[in-house]
């Protein structure tokens, strides 16, 4: 057995068994891959700002669990975001905004945030804020905790801060909390498909039976089976959008070592490339998904007063009435597009390699919502990826013994790094940093509703007028 063998399969269960876990007034950087955009033809975005990339859930050595685990420091995270291309990056370490006083917290040619992963018995990503956020008294009584919890929420908002609920349905740690005030949902957290243990209902009745308040968001969530977490994740943000609540779809890769950050990759239309703007964009709903920074690109819009030019997007309101929709999809090997009115698909396009672009009218009624699902086909590699593929969706995730089910993970990584799946040594990590091939991230973020597909981006919405 080889060196590099032994060396694949010990950080592999590394990363499975502990998780996958900016100078302001600069012109903000063009998109990666514009392919399929019909920006040359008719506008599809306000004339006022730019797409930026980024990765809102990352953690440093200031994170005692990264730095545990072979994590890197501040300087190395941040010229690890830059050789990607980021337009702006929040490392959230825990609990803490210690890494923002680091002297290496800088850079020329993308935005850093302030930010912190605020919370204990579930957590969110507090970030452009200036001070650490309060953390719930655990001391008081569990029902005056929900109050604590907007008490936190509103410190951030009151230092121009913006607020993202992360992983609301991670199996131990759900979100149970009032989610007023909050600004966004980490719907897609690491790999849509490998970290997939869920939420248990069990676990959430428990917290009610001891007096705590539990959203009903995450009721439904947890009423999803056999999914995954961030499916379950998805079911939270859609019950909340369904409830009026306006909310920024948000990705986050969690990274805490020896995966790149920005897998996935959140895009903010930002109107400049500013700590204060990526903020503002969030609040604003101006957000989609990507599960690489590459792409592929969405540019969902739609034409609110008819005069041939798509000036909404994202987080945008349309009136009720008839309005023409477009969405353009570039820079992927093909797929496709759903369409998706209040958490229903009532529409799928097909998707070339070259691009495509659809256009058509909808009826919008008060309080509709519409967002847009991609998909690149999962095409994965013979042999080790179908058995794969086999096992994971062959069974309920509740039903795995999951020290099996890593022991099961580390073999398909083995296997993979013998076809292209291999480690980096030239990236500066203090571990090496482990390069997935594109077939490889599809594999990770399969869809369990259908094998057939990957997750490949997801949007925030556009909203009816009320």
């Amino acid at each position: 057995m080889s060196t590099r063998f032994i060396f694949a399969g010990f950080i592999s269960l590394a990363i499975l068994a502990l998780g996958a876990c900016g100078k302001d007034g600069a012109a903000p950087p063009p998109e990666s891959t514009v392919e399929g955009s019909l920006e040359t033809k008719t506008p599809l975005l306000p004339p006022d700002g730019a797409w930026l990339s980024g990765d809102f859930h990352v953690h440093s050595t200031y994170s005692e669990d990264a730095k545990k685990q072979g994590g890197d420091d501040v300087k190395t995270l941040v010229q690890v975001a830059e050789k990607l291309g980021f337009g702006f990056l929040v490392i959230s370490d825990h609990r803490t905004l210690e890494q923002t006083q680091d002297p290496d917290f800088k850079s020329d040619s993308l935005v850093l945030l302030r930010g912190e992963e605020w919370g204990g018995n579930g957590h969110a990503g507090a970030f452009g804020i200036q001070t650490e956020v309060p953390l719930i008294d655990a001391s008081q009584p569990v029902n005056t905790h929900d109050a604590q919890v907007q008490q936190s929420i509103q410190n951030c908002i009151a230092q121009d801060g913006g607020w993202i609920i992360n992983h609301p349905s991670r199996y131990n740690n759900p979100w149970i909390w009032s989610t007023t005030g909050a600004h966004g949902v980490e719907i897609w957290n690491s790999f849509w498909a490998l970290r997939s243990r869920e939420m248990q209902h069990s676990l959430l009745q428990g917290k009610i039976d001891a007096g705590y308040s539990v959203n009903q968001a995450v009721l439904d969530a947890a009423a999803v089976k056999d999914l995954g977490a961030n499916r379950q994740a998805l079911v939270f943000w859609e019950s909340l959008l369904n409830q009026g609540q306006r909310l920024a779809a948000i990705g986050g890769s969690d990274r805490h070592m020896v995966v790149l950050p920005g897998r996935p990759t959140t895009h903010v239309f930002a109107s400049r490339s500013t700590s204060a703007a990526v903020v503002e964009a969030v609040r604003l709903g101006r957000t989609y998904v990507t599960y690489r920074p590459e792409g592929p690109t969405v540019r969902f819009g739609a034409d609110r007063d008819g005069d041939g030019i798509y000036e909404t997007i994202v987080g945008g309101e349309v009136p009720t009435g008839t309005v023409p929709f477009r969405v353009a999809i570039g820079g992927t090997i093909g797929g496709k597009v759903d369409v998706i009115r209040n958490g229903v698909v009532i529409k799928t396009f097909s998707v070339d390699a070259a691009g495509s672009t659809f256009d058509w009218n909808e009826e919008c009624s008060a309080g509709d919502w519409y967002r847009i699902d991609c998909y690149e086909p999962a095409d994965l590699p013979d042999n080790a990826a179908k058995s794969w593929k086999q096992f994971i969706l062959s069974r309920p995730l509740e039903d795995i013994d999951f020290a099996k089910f890593e022991f099961y993970l580390e073999m398909y990584y083995l296997v993979m790094s013998f076809s292209g799946l291999d480690f980096d040594f030239t990236w500066g990590t203090k571990l090496p940093t482990l390069l997935q091939r594109e077939d490889f991230l599809r594999l990770s973020n399969l869809s369990f509703e259908n094998d057939d597909w990957c997750r490949a981006a997801i949007t925030s919405p556009i909203y009816v007028k009320p």
